[in-house]
């Protein structure tokens, strides 16, 4: 009898280790799904080329972070690499493990190019010259617009009314007259009183085949490319400046009145509902004063323009 019960407890001993080792079992397998799917998220569904691509401008779902530095967009490129914008604002572009990409190209997993890092993981904003050919990239403006800052702009119309093309980039002549006014830019200074000064300063000289039928930046580029010309080039050149700061800039070619009827060109930059434009004309300016600088049509010391002789020029 005393033997029968002790077969009974050993018995029920081994059946509680056989059920302790389930639990066990259970417990680990349930914490390796759950530190599985807690590495996927933090991923950013690196390994999926449908879930998040570097076309997207949406944050991925699940935000997460790594080494203490919290990402805010998530992008799939071809080495599974992920950007996001820093506190300070300006756009970044950081490998795995917080590590900063290094300058050139980021491609996505086609081989397109997104994004352009300058170095030390920060991305190209607004116009850049590159390959012999001019970029832009969306800036801090444009993402309040719903566009991600840093990306490279396909398809777009810049606050200067300057349409990029799907494949991002602009060349010929008309990219060639971007390229020397970012140039001009950057060494007298990217703002307007800039600009003017510059392009006041060009020598005179005639130019008898400019007329209404000329584009802007065809008759920027020979004011760029040889420092002289009319007043066409003079406001071509200002003109093309003043697009790249992002202003709403049309070249005129018209006439005014002043010992006679006598052809001219000048700038109107319109803001809000365009009912007043702003004049700018560098042959007022010979490049010593501002005195065409950011005036009205009818204020006091301004040429008399013939307002119904305006007509707009392309770009």
């Amino acid at each position: 009898m005393a033997r029968v019960e002790r077969k009974k407890r050993e018995k029920k001993k081994k059946s509680g280790r056989i059920l302790a080792l389930i639990v066990l079992v259970i417990v680990v397998a349930a914490g390796a799904y759950a530190l599985l799917n807690y590495s996927s998220d933090n991923l950013g569904d690196a390994g999926s080329s449908e879930s998040t691509t570097a076309s997207s401008n949406k944050s991925a779902e699940g935000n997460g972070s790594k080494s203490g530095v919290q990402y805010d967009e998530f992008v799939v490129t071809e080495d599974d690499k992920y950007v996001y914008n820093e506190s300070e604002g300006r756009p970044m572009y950081y490998q795995k493990y917080d590590k900063p990409a290094n300058a050139g190209w980021i491609n996505d997993k086609k081989g397109e190019h997104i994004y352009y890092c300058e170095g030390e993981g920060k991305l190209a904003t607004g116009w850049k010259y590159l390959e012999g050919k001019v970029w832009y990239f969306y800036t801090k403006d444009d993402a309040k617009k719903g566009y991600q800052a840093g990306k490279l702009a396909r398809n777009y119309e810049t606050a200067g009314k300057i349409n990029i093309p799907e494949t991002g980039y602009i060349d010929g002549d008309e990219g060639l007259a971007l390229a020397y006014a970012m140039d001009v830019l950057n060494r007298k200074g990217w703002n307007l009183e800039a600009a003017y000064r510059y392009s006041g300063g060009l020598r005179f000289e005639k130019e008898d085949e400019l007329d209404e039928n000329t584009k802007t930046h065809e008759a920027a580029l020979m004011g760029f490319k040889t420092g002289k010309g009319n007043c066409m080039v003079w406001s071509g050149t200002f003109c093309t400046m003043a697009k790249l700061l992002g202003k709403d800039a049309k070249l005129i070619w018209g006439t005014l009145t002043w010992n006679g009827i006598r052809p001219h060109a000048w700038v109107e930059i319109t803001e809000g509902d365009g009912e007043d434009p702003h004049v700018y004309d560098p042959r007022k300016n010979d490049g010593q004063d501002m005195a065409g600088f950011d005036v009205h049509y009818g204020d006091g010391g301004t040429y008399d323009y013939n307002l119904d002789s305006r007509v707009y020029l392309e770009w």
